[in-house]
This record gives structure tokens, sequence and C-alpha cells, in this order.
């Protein structure tokens, strides 16, 4: 669910931090997977 969603217009409408865009983009370029804890901070981000 997280994936198919887009970090670009979530930062547009301020739903994340560029803080959490760039632990989005190092995570993307360095690990398979997000880690729980980074699904967490995207889950409540949006949510809100």
């Amino acid at each position: 669910m997280i994936r198919n969603g887009n970090p670009a217009v979530w930062l547009a409408e301020g739903r994340i931090s560029k803080d959490l865009l760039g632990e989005l983009i190092e995570s993307l370029m360095f690990e398979e997977d997000y880690s729980e804890s980074l699904k967490l901070k995207l889950a409540i981000a949006i949510m809100q």
C-alpha cells in the first residue's frame, strides 16, 4: 500500500517532511524494503 503512493505528492501536500522524504529515498537506495519503523512513520504521516 505505502509503496504505491507518491512521496512527491505527499511532500507537496505537507503530509510528510523533507526529513521523512530523505529517509524514504535512502531506504529505497540501500534496503530491499522499508523498515517497520519507517512504514509506521509513513502510515502515521499520510493518514493525518
